[in-house]
């Protein structure tokens, strides 16, 4: 069953492209092709201007993603809505891959009755909190993932 055709869920994954760069404010474009060394070369320029301003993160930064992370427990009661949710897999995408392949596959179940349906593979202590979110992300690896890409 194709679950991404219901209106309650939203089924995100990457779309398989041979490797390209975008770069902002202008030069190469999505559809350009580089070799695999001058696409070295751009991510170790690119890589050594981001180190030469951020020398070191800020104390809050560090806290907020190492010394006082934690599961999360609690929601606040409001929406989430469809562009925040496709900004998480746009950042998500991001992370370094092999070959820039993501075979993360991505649901997000918004209903509540579709949240019932997955409480009976969650934990104990997982179900009441999974059932008050606004939004549970189901993510899986797609183990043929790499029959659809190219190369």
């Amino acid at each position: 069953m194709d679950l991404s055709s219901r209106p309650d869920v939203i089924g995100l994954r990457s779309q398989p492209t041979p490797l390209r760069i975008r770069r902002r404010g202008g030069g190469l474009e999505t559809g350009d092709r580089m070799s695999q060394e001058e696409a070295l070369a751009e991510a170790k320029v690119r890589i050594e201007e981001y180190r030469s301003r951020i020398q070191k993160l800020d104390e809050d930064s560090l806290d907020l993603m190492f010394r006082e992370a934690r599961n999360q427990n609690w929601w606040q009661d409001r929406p989430v809505s469809d562009d925040q949710l496709r900004e998480i897999w746009d950042l998500a995408k991001l992370g370094s891959t092999s070959g820039n392949c993501v075979p993360a596959r991505i649901l997000f179940l918004r209903s509540k009755e579709s949240r019932e349906r997955l409480a009976p593979a969650l934990g104990a202590r997982n179900v009441e909190k999974t059932l008050a979110a606004p939004v549970t992300a189901l993510i899986a690896y797609d183990v043929n993932s790499s029959i659809s890409y190219p190369g």
